[in-house]
């Protein structure tokens, strides 16, 4: 991954803390979670670690490593895992590791624990997504807990208002909890090692709920950004505006949440490359084609320059992201179009107002073809 890429479309200001005693200057990116200062309930954790020296330490949902790089930078005897579901936050953690120079460290990609390979941690540390469900606290909690050696232990954050979320999950798995700390807006909890088996898929747990659109039925996942407005105004005006008949064509839908235009593309008859930094998307994008045979999902951190250099579609559908910012989308426009076919074009939906400030300001810009409430898609050829 060219590092250069992101620090010209997604940097922020630095983020300096003290922590454990010492002091970090953390690159963060945009989108990713508390970019801009080291979150309260990460803080509150850090206060609360075991006396005890661990020797092998596992980080889920590390972000730009505001939790396990201290952990790492104190007990430089162990050995620290981080993983994330968001390719740019491993990214990030993986520059922040090298540039306070902690060789114990390593950053990987991850859904929850599905690519954690090791099964014996002394210390799991995770602050826990506001919004994951009922289904995956208790996912987070049991295997967590089935991971730990035998003296080992697990803490866990979270808002105030998951406090019953996570005690009916210990308990609904017989697990040992105890409270270790509270603070203004979040609460520590600690979970001891458990001998139980694995539980559920990996994925199952999470199922939001299915939802219709078109004449189309697609499992919804918790804990991604979709707004209200989003699928009352977005995706309809994005599914009028798609190609009927795609019979053979080649298409490639870069951040495309959990499959809608990935789906709606290969029903009309494309062949559909799915690129998104997010494996929780990708993951959804997949299980909602059915794994079906003309679907490649393309997990990067950087979409375009993944895609292979003689690649070349007849169509792109790009969803904006909001939280990357306008020097991000900017930078997309000439990337998208380096790899149209002759006759190919570019689809972008967005916030109107947003959308239209970023691409003013390019020369030849992508052009607005309609739009319906605060969305608007545009289109581009080479």
């Amino acid at each position: 991954m060219d590092l250069s890429l992101l620090h010209r479309t997604h940097d922020r200001p630095t983020v300096r803390a003290k922590l454990l005693g010492m002091a970090f200057d953390f690159m963060a990116g945009n989108g990713l979670f508390s970019a801009d200062r080291v979150d309260d309930g990460t803080r509150l954790l850090l206060q609360h670690l075991p006396s005890a020296a661990p020797t092998r330490v596992l980080d889920v949902g590390c972000g730009y490593g505001a939790l396990g790089l201290p952990i790492a930078a104190l007990h430089k005897g162990a050995r620290v895992e981080l993983v994330d579901r968001d390719l740019i936050a491993v990214e990030y953690a993986t520059q922040n590791a090298n540039a306070h120079q902690l060789s114990n460290v390593s950053v990987h990609p991850s859904l929850g624990y599905r690519e954690v390979a090791h099964s014996h941690y002394d210390w799991i540390v995770c602050n826990v997504p506001a919004r994951i469900g009922d289904a995956g606290v208790r996912y987070l909690l049991r295997e967590g807990a089935r991971r730990l050696t035998e003296r080992g232990v697990m803490l866990i954050v979270v808002i105030s208002a998951l406090a019953k979320a996570v005690t009916a999950a210990a308990s609904a798995e017989g697990l040992i909890l105890s409270e270790v700390a509270t603070g203004k807006n979040h609460m520590v909890y600690s979970v001891a090692p458990s001998s139980l088996a694995p539980g559920e898929d990996h994925e199952d747990v999470y199922v939001r709920d299915t939802v219709a659109i078109s004449d189309l039925n697609l499992e919804r996942p918790h804990d991604i950004s979709e707004a209200p407005l989003h699928m009352r105004e977005a995706i309809p005006l994005m599914l009028d505006v798609l190609p009927r008949r795609l019979n053979g064509k080649k298409a490639l839908i870069v951040r495309g949440g959990y499959g809608i235009a990935a789906v709606t593309l290969l029903a009309r008859g494309a062949e559909v490359v799915a690129a998104d930094h997010d494996l929780m998307n990708l993951t959804f994008t997949a299980r909602n084609a059915r794994h079906a045979s003309a679907l490649t999902v393309l997990p990067s951190a950087w979409p375009f320059r993944a895609v292979h250099e003689e690649m070349r579609f007849d169509l792109i559908v790009v969803e904006v992201s909001e939280r990357a910012g306008a020097k991000a989308l900017q930078f997309e426009v000439p990337e998208a179009r380096r790899l149209l076919t002759e006759r190919g074009e570019v689809i972008y939906v967005g916030l109107k107002k947003s959308t239209d400030e970023a691409f003013s300001a390019i020369k030849k810009g992508p052009r607005a073809l309609a739009t319906r409430g605060a969305f608007a898609v545009y289109r581009d050829t080479r």
